[in-house]
């Protein structure tokens, strides 16, 4: 039977540092900051890592021109009302910024990763571009992706 002693052993392997290494925990992501906004009654929340900025209605800025989200999504081609209409800039490369219209932007905020849902299964494969859901004060939020609607693939490649 032999009797070591470990920790004189440990010392002679790592030449007398036996701290513990620090891991770098920096990238180690809890939460998503999601930028919340309602559309005809349904809410939805988007990534702030794809947003480049939010703003009112410059004046003289025809709204009508500005691609509606509703419609980016395809989710309906009846007439919805905006009443409180903001422009979404979703970021792209080289610096170009998409617009896009959304209506009354309720709010930034941080939610954490272990809230996101997956889909039901009955609302998959509806929209690519939705890819989760979750809850913020009381209300059904789904998820947006930008950059995986189909009518805004240009803002990555710029075209």
């Amino acid at each position: 039977v032999a009797i070591l002693d470990t920790g004189k052993l440990i010392d002679k392997i790592t030449g007398g540092n036996t701290a513990i290494p620090q891991v770098d925990d920096s990238r180690d992501i809890k939460d998503i900051q999601i930028l919340i906004f309602n559309v005809a009654d349904s809410y939805f929340g988007v990534d702030m890592e794809q947003v480049d900025e939010v703003i009112d209605p410059p004046p003289g800025v025809d709204m009508e021109e500005v691609q509606a989200f509703h419609k980016a999504l395809s989710f309906s081609e009846a007439a919805i009302a905006y009443q409180e209409p903001k422009i979404l800039f979703i970021k792209g490369d080289s610096g170009y910024a998409c617009p896009i219209k959304i209506d009354r932007m309720t709010d930034i905020t941080d939610m954490p990763i272990s809230a996101i849902q997956p889909l039901p299964p009955l609302l998959e494969g509806q929209s690519e571009a939705i890819w989760g859901a979750t809850f913020f004060n009381g209300e059904l939020v789904l998820l947006v992706d930008f950059y995986k609607i189909s009518s805004l693939e240009s803002i990555k490649t710029n075209e």
